[in-house]
């Protein structure tokens, strides 16, 4: 039992030993966020028109409008 309890040692050793560290992002928010006014402009030069409901939830902007 004692040789057995030593590799099995060894080989969790060996396989953390070439796991890299994990660094988590220092922050999960976008560096610039859009704005309601941002993303009726970006609708706007893809052609769309009438852009109404324009609303920011569970983190997707969704809109009603027009495509041209």
């Amino acid at each position: 039992m004692n040789f057995r309890t030593t590799v099995l040692s060894l080989a969790v050793a060996i396989a953390f030993a070439g796991a890299a560290p994990v660094t988590p992002p220092t922050t999960s928010k976008a560096a610039n966020p859009m704005t309601e006014a941002d993303v009726r402009a970006l609708l706007t030069t893809q052609g769309y028109s009438g852009i109404n409901d324009v609303e920011f939830k569970d983190g997707t902007w969704t809109a009603d409008g027009k495509s041209v």
